[in-house]
């Protein structure tokens, strides 16, 4: 077990500070961050289960703080041929969004009599491909999002004046970007070529012996920081979909997409990794509507409230896994460029992978 004797009260901010003049060095976070184990989470026991608030109270990048130059700089030497695949899906699509959320809408107009045009677009950070920043989804029973941050902070932040942390929200992430190693696993390819098939619309829940099965298959091995990525066929499913069809999933609240299990394996081996980032092609990352009699909660809580990781949804697989499967490699640089909106909650993730 962990020795906590040098976790003290000022490095694991009980209270909800934001001007702390203790807060943690960054050498200090990251040593205390490599050193906790899973089971000592949370080691404060005040704060809620299995969260890992330990990069000081005024951080709002979580586990993108593992996206070290030194991290950066070894992702960067998976560029070798420079094919590119935006994970960007056409932002018209979904055509009818889930969760009830509003549909986009673009206008492109002329500029008085001359020669020169305009356009608007009206939608919502969550409607399509996205990045769920920490400031989306909380712990529901304890009411608190990533480092102890309340709903009221979160509504009654002043534009002008949230310039970092969680204040800044997906501003605050906007400073430097997203850049590092991404893995895909391609979860729907290998369960259909092992007799595995599953129907994507459906909560069906992909377990973690699935997901090291297809890592094995794929001769892939993680490393810290990379950002995780499972294909688990969702675009499979809406290009065969029927207009009619799509705007009956939307109607359905809450809708029903494979991901992966609700399971505290699951948790802990994506701690242990120490992943800079989850994301998948689906709605949501983890099998939905979300099976909290397992664990008492989301892994979402988890994941966002708990530990300050970005979860990408519904990016856009298909032409990755294309270049992924013709040069038989897996990894890649991956870059993005959330939208610089102090106090945003979310955003289109802006991502481009490099081979």
């Amino acid at each position: 077990m962990l020795d906590k004797s040098h976790l003290t009260d000022k490095s694991l901010h009980g209270t909800n500070t934001r001007s702390n003049s203790t807060a943690m060095t960054t050498l200090n976070a990251k040593m205390i961050m490599d050193s906790v184990d899973f089971n000592d989470l949370p080691i404060d026991k005040s704060h809620p289960h299995h969260s890992a608030w330990l990069w000081g109270p005024d951080d709002g990048l979580g586990t993108l703080n593992y996206l070290t130059p030194e991290i950066v700089v070894q992702a960067a030497r998976e560029i070798r041929s420079g094919e590119r695949a935006c994970l960007n899906w056409d932002m018209r699509h979904p055509t009818h969004p889930g969760f009830g959320r509003q549909q986009f809408s673009h206008d492109v107009f002329q500029r008085s009599d001359r020669t020169v045009c305009d356009d608007t677009v009206h939608f919502n950070t969550q409607h399509s491909s996205q990045w769920d920043g920490f400031r989306h989804f909380g712990y529901q029973k304890e009411k608190v999002f990533y480092n102890n941050t309340t709903m009221e902070q979160i509504l009654h932040v002043d534009g002008e004046s949230c310039s970092a942390g969680m204040e800044a929200g997906m501003a605050e992430w906007a400073k430097k970007g997203i850049s590092g190693r991404g893995v895909l696993l391609d979860i729907y390819g290998y369960c259909t070529a092992h007799g595995l098939e599953y129907d994507p619309w459906t909560t069906h829940a992909i377990t973690l012996d699935v997901i090291l099965a297809c890592a094995k298959h794929q001769k892939v091995a993680f490393r810290k920081g990379d950002v995780l990525i499972l294909r688990t066929g969702y675009h499979v499913s809406y290009e065969k979909a029927t207009v009619k069809q799509i705007k009956a999933k939307s109607e359905v609240n809450p809708p029903a997409y494979a991901g992966v299990e609700q399971d505290l394996e699951i948790a802990r081996w994506i701690y242990d990794n120490k992943f800079a980032a989850v994301a998948g092609d689906a709605p949501a990352f983890e099998s939905w509507p979300a099976d909290t009699n397992k664990i008492g909660c989301a892994l979402h809580e988890i994941f966002l409230g708990g530990w300050g990781m970005p979860i990408g949804e519904m990016w856009y697989l298909e032409e990755l896994l294309n270049l992924a499967t013709t040069l038989d490699r897996w990894t890649f640089f991956l870059s993005s460029s959330p939208l610089n909106v102090p106090n945003g909650v979310a955003s289109p993730p802006n991502i481009m992978a490099i081979f």
